[in-house]
């Protein structure tokens, strides 16, 4: 009996938790003022870092990134009480985004880029780096009141390598599908809506519409199979995409599973889903280290090279 009890309690508090976490960020004012009773006013660096290292989603802490803008004017402490982490690049992404929102002016706005914290910092792993350009692409978003075609422009015109300008985009993109509402309606035409995912960012378009329908398509018992109905090349992107959604939602059980989600009946499409999960938790410093574990567990060949070679 006392053990049913502790498992009752134990589902309980969990969904309650979920149903918070949901409650709470339906509105950022609502967000806002969660925030001012759970810190009350107590903006340190160490309760801040103790935050982010226990939140689990990305939004929450993007939110909160906002949040902390809207308190405190100067870059150089916003950054340092986000951090220098892994668990702080979102916290960068809603700082930055409220930031630039308020700014009027263009080239002040450039400048201040060129001079972030993020960019200054000894940042390790070395791919970290890649976290500020992304956090850029959130800012460009912003500043261009989320006009999405003059935002890619903006990362286009400030990053003259290819390399920081893709990581750009993918902020700016990733900011759109967070600001947007996904319909089933988007998802059955194959997820066309108003920004095409076409060309070389068609991975990070697709990843980034997912992170916000994978539930609904799942959940309305609707055929992922059916999903990407699309020529081959972006085909692959698309799948590839869910799979990579499939790790940032962190799904690692019951309906939205990476099994559940990538078991398709078409191979290539399995292995694409597959594959676009492993990328993505190969990104992951911390996370890549539990790769191999999953590896172990895979019974088709082809993927589990696929596994082992990201976990290298």
């Amino acid at each position: 009996m006392i053990i049913l009890k502790i498992i009752y309690l134990f589902l309980f508090s969990n969904i309650y938790s979920q149903i918070v976490n949901i409650e709470k960020f339906k509105t950022e004012k609502k967000a806002f003022e969660f925030f001012d009773k759970k810190f009350k006013d107590d903006l340190s660096e160490s309760k801040i870092e103790k935050f982010l290292s226990e939140e689990r989603a990305g939004k929450i802490k993007l939110v909160f990134g906002k949040y902390l803008a809207s308190k405190e004017k100067d870059l150089n402490i916003i950054f340092s009480k986000c951090g220098f982490k892994l668990n702080s690049k979102e916290c960068w992404y809603g700082a930055l985004s409220e930031y630039s929102s308020h700014s009027k002016d263009h080239s002040t706005l450039l400048n201040m880029f060129k001079t972030l914290p993020c960019y200054s910092q000894k940042l390790t792993p070395s791919n970290f780096v890649n976290f500020c350009d992304h956090a850029v692409g959130h800012s460009m978003y912003a500043f261009y009141k989320h006009d999405l075609e003059k935002s890619v422009k903006g990362c286009k015109d400030f990053f003259p390598m290819s390399k920081n300008k893709k990581s750009c985009i993918t902020g700016v993109l990733n900011h759109h599908f967070l600001v947007r509402e996904c319909t089933l309606g988007d998802q059955r035409n194959g997820l066309k809506e108003s920004y095409k995912c076409e060309g070389e960012m068609a991975y990070h378009c697709f990843k980034f519409k997912f992170n916000g329908c994978l539930e609904k398509i799942v959940g309305d018992n609707f055929a992922v199979d059916n999903v990407c109905q699309l020529k081959e090349e972006l085909r692959n992107s698309c799948y590839k995409g869910m799979g990579a959604s499939v790790y940032f939602k962190k799904f690692k059980n019951g309906l939205l599973s990476l099994k559940n989600v990538c078991s398709l009946n078409k191979a290539s499409d399995m292995e694409n889903c597959f594959l676009g999960f492993f990328d993505s938790m190969a990104t992951d410093g911390v996370e890549r280290k539990k790769l191999s574990n999953i590896c172990n567990q895979l019974k088709n060949k082809k993927i589990y090279n696929f596994c082992l070679e990201k976990s290298n």
